[in-house]
């Protein structure tokens, strides 16, 4: 008898395995298209990807490649509590395994777990919705939704919120699970994940994880005040177990935030609202660009296909009244914290953010995504009057919001709301067509079209900033030369800073000792010292731009290097030139940079105060406090407006216009002498100056511009060996007049200053990452005043006694030391980190006996 050979039926891929594909699939193409390497020569590093992450990460995997401590890094900012800063922005358990690629594709080794992360949160997703119903592969298509929705696109860029973000569909499965009397593990375990990954995003997903659990509680068949209590319970519990797991990270961390200028953030006082509410429909939409910073609205779009089943979802008949309530009031809440400063504020973490705005929006799209995915299970049940009136009316809206802020042309809201209400049409027709023709293809077909939706949506705003990566890394084997030739050797230390950055933590990318920090963890006083002292400063950032001589040697800047030959620090530094791979490298040395401890007057503290308006005034202050005289470092220099002329007359004197003249400028001058060296600060709130120099005996000019003015710092035009009349002007179209203070500083004074200052040095016997040991000889009872932020995680020994060390101007570690030849032993260990040690081990302990108990409880009851 002839056997009949049957095929198995063909299976389709599993929707949890579609969900990871997809994504990953769209956002290459995406990244293809925008020529990132290896595709081309871009690379995606937007806003803190260019400036922190990439040089955070490639600094990270020289420390652990060298074998250097997690505890304390001297590349930035004088030194930092680099536990806080590896909490903060490094602890994914993903960068460890970055460490093992070349630093050299350590941006394009991001960039792949970026896309890799889009892949899992589109899993992890399907992984939610599957708990509750048999796996189908509609589930997929909400999984690639929630992936490359609204707030990836936006805040991929960044890279330390996507743990959190990946993991959140999981996060929320534990929580319904504790709702539904089932185990807390799957909770605890992701959120222990997120936590350590990023704890600021891990205290954002705790709120959430809060109003999700009142959702799941009034949500369930049958609410009993006893369950009730059991869930609350088994939350709080896990809760405080991970917390406590967690203690290493979150206390070290707290006790760094503590003294940063965020810590500082007061309650609103008055009640504000951020925009008119119909505007949040725009950030619904398709193809509406991400907002990053300069605007309040909302990262939101979670695709048209969800903005159907909105609608669906309240009028559904067969979805229980009490569902539609709760998750309606947490939708409206959502909606009105993205809107509401009070609410703002509480939701990031009693703080407003300067960009990214709307952080906690990941929870209005999977809130949204997850009702509409109760909404299609249950559309065999949709009546199509709902659909019938759905469509017309978000069209209207489209059309009525296109109409009113459309943008300047016809086609500025033809990119988001033409295809928006194409989309909405599209969506509404294989509805409708589906309930009445009941076959399976339709549904297919709308997934389809779903998924090109989604891909269109990432074409046009994803991965949308890129750059050149040969101009982001045009310099490193320059740098890396430079900096291996300048290395301090053991026993010594002195800082090392670089005139053309690309980034404040160019410390960090090219592995020197800087004086610069951009991060949220930078200390409040020193930040505030850089402002008084005329240098670029933030409320997240401090930096070297801006310093004079006196600063450089204060700082104990040795070395300043540059590529371009347009600075000039002055007579103190003496300058060097080298060829390296055919490009010119400028080199300055300070000669009167300061050691790392020096001893200073008892009453210098408070011999000087700050001047926030002029910096050569605090300047002035300091140093007739060091010198104990009414000398000044700085000189006014007086202003006058000009007449700018098309043909120098050399015969014009100061002030004076010829009869060439055409027109009146909104420009400032200043005459300048030969030899003196010129430092000017903008007081006008503009971005942008032109600076035009011209030689009064010749009548030749040097035109130079200036940048990035609106964080202000004092501009350094250097010395020259002939007469100047130097003029401002603005850039800044918005501006009609500049107003700026100028400033010559006498060197004589300086050197005066520098050598009452190192008179006592501390000489430098041994450094490490973590520790530091110097002799001093004490011929005048004072205070050594080191360069190093004061954090309370130092300790130091004089003479093998524990001594108390003090901040400086809020600023400065200081300690007071009596006359004789001393000893000093500083040791480090962040604030907080034993203590955090030690409750995360007996909480690990609690966590594995309550494990070891539930074993040992189903063992006995099989």
């Amino acid at each position: 008898m002839k056997k009949i050979h049957i095929s198995p039926p063909k299976r389709l891929p599993r929707p949890s395995i579609v969900a990871f594909i997809m994504p990953v699939m769209i956002l290459t193409i995406v990244y293809i298209a925008r020529g990132v390497f290896p595709f081309g020569d871009n690379m995606y590093v937007r806003m803190d990807f260019y400036h922190q992450y990439a040089p955070f990460m490639k600094e990270f995997m020289r420390h652990i490649l060298n074998g250097e401590s997690l505890l304390y890094a001297w590349e930035y900012g004088l030194g930092t509590n680099y536990w806080a800063h590896y909490a903060y922005y490094l602890a994914s358990p993903i960068n460890w395994l970055l460490v093992l690629l070349p630093k050299t594709y350590v941006v394009e080794a991001m960039n792949l777990t970026l896309i890799l992360r889009a892949g899992i949160a589109g899993s992890a997703f399907v992984y939610f919705l599957k708990e509750d119903r048999k796996e189908s592969m509609p589930m997929a298509v909400f999984g690639i939704i929630y992936a490359l929705s609204g707030y990836y696109l936006a805040y991929s860029c960044n890279i330390i919120w996507t743990d959190g973000y990946a993991l959140f569909p999981l996060v929320m499965l534990g929580v319904k699970r504790i709702a539904n009397g089932k185990s807390a593990k799957l909770y605890a375990v992701s959120m222990l994940i997120c936590t350590f990954s990023n704890f600021y995003m891990a205290v954002i997903i705790g709120m959430c994880c809060i109003l999700w659990l009142i959702i799941c509680l009034v949500s369930a068949d049958e609410i009993k005040f006893r369950d009730v209590l059991k869930a609350i319970g088994r939350f709080v519990v896990s809760t405080a177990l991970y917390v406590g797991i967690c203690a290493v990270i979150l206390l070290p961390v707290a006790y760094a935030l503590m003294n940063t200028p965020a810590g500082e953030s007061d309650f609103p006082e008055k009640i504000e609202w951020y925009f008119a509410f119909y505007e949040l429909f725009e950030r619904m939409c398709m193809n509406a660009a991400v907002n990053l910073k300069g605007s309040d609205l909302p990262n939101i779009y979670a695709s048209v296909f969800s903005l159907i089943l909105l609608p669906v979802f309240f009028f559904h008949r067969n979805i229980r009244i009490k569902e539609k309530i709760v998750c309606g009031v947490i939708l409206a809440l959502l909606l009105v914290s993205f809107d509401l400063n009070v609410l703002d504020y509480i939701w990031h973490v009693l703080h407003f953010p300067n960009s990214f705005p709307a952080r906690q929006s990941f929870f209005y799209i999977f809130l949204v995504l997850s009702m509409g995915h109760t909404a299609f299970a249950k559309r065999k049940e949709i009546s199509p009057k709902v659909l019938y009136i759905a469509m017309p009316v978000l069209a209207a809206a489209c059309g009525t919001m296109w109409y009113f802020s459309g943008g300047q042309s016809f086609m500025d809201g033809a990119v988001i709301y033409l295809t928006t209400i194409l989309f909405i049409m599209l969506y509404g027709i294989l509805f409708l067509l589906e309930i009445e023709w009941d076959k399976k293809f339709v549904v297919w077909i709308l997934l389809a079209v779903c998924c090109l939706e989604i891909f269109a949506n990432t074409y046009v705003v994803g991965v949308d900033s890129v750059v050149s990566r040969h101009s982001y890394m045009e310099d490193d084997a320059e740098t890396a030369w430079i900096v291996e030739a300048i290395r301090p050797e053991e026993g010594t230390f002195y800082r090392v800073e670089e005139q053309d950055r690309h980034t404040v933590n160019d410390a960090g990318w090219d592995g020197y000792y800087g004086a610069s920090y951009f991060s949220s963890t930078i200390p409040g006083g020193v930040k505030e010292w850089y402002d008084a002292f005329g240098m670029r400063n933030s409320s997240v950032s401090y930096s070297y731009e801006g310093a004079t001589p006196l600063v450089a040697s204060l700082l104990g800047v040795r070395y300043v290097f540059a590529s371009e030959d347009n600075f000039h620090p002055g007579a103190s530094f003496t300058e060097y030139e080298y060829e390296v791979e055919g490009e010119l490298i400028h080199l300055y040395e300070n000669t009167q940079v300061l050691p790392l401890g020096y001893m200073v007057d008892e009453g210098l503290e408070d011999g000087f105060e700050y001047d926030f308006y002029s910096p050569f005034k605090t300047m002035n202050n300091y140093t007739t406090a060091v010198l104990g005289s009414s000398d000044e470092l700085f000189t006014e220099v007086a202003q006058y407006d000009v007449l700018t002329v098309e043909t120098f007359d050399v015969n014009a004197g100061a002030g004076e216009a010829t009869d060439d003249s055409e027109n009146v400028e909104n420009g400032r001058a200043i005459e300048v002498p030969a030899g003196e060296n010129v430092f000017i600060y903008v007081t006008t709130y503009m971005d942008e100056i032109n600076v035009e120099l011209r030689d009064k005996s010749t009548g030749v000019v040097e035109e130079r511009s200036y940048d990035d003015l609106k964080f202000r710092k004092i501009i350094s035009l250097g010395i020259a060996d002939y007469d100047r009349t130097v003029t401002v002007y603005p850039a800044d179209e918005d501006v009609d007049k500049v107003q700026f203070l100028s400033y010559v500083m006498n060197q004589e004074v300086l050197d005066r200053v520098y050598d009452v200052l190192s008179r006592q040095p501390m000489e430098i016997q041994s450094i490490e990452d973590r520790k530091f040991a110097g002799t001093i000889n004490v011929t005048e009872s004072g205070v050594l005043l080191l360069s190093i932020p004061y954090d309370a995680g130092w300790m130091v020994k004089v003479d093998g006694v524990e001594t108390e060390i003090r901040a400086w101007k809020d600023a400065f570690m200081a300690v007071e030391l009596t006359e004789g030849e001393h000893c000093i032993e500083f040791t480090y260990c962040p604030a907080g980190f034993r203590a955090g040690l030690a409750i995360s081990s007996v909480s690990v302990l609690i966590a594995l006996a309550i494990l070891f108990k539930n074993r040992i409880k189903r063992k006995v009851g099989k």
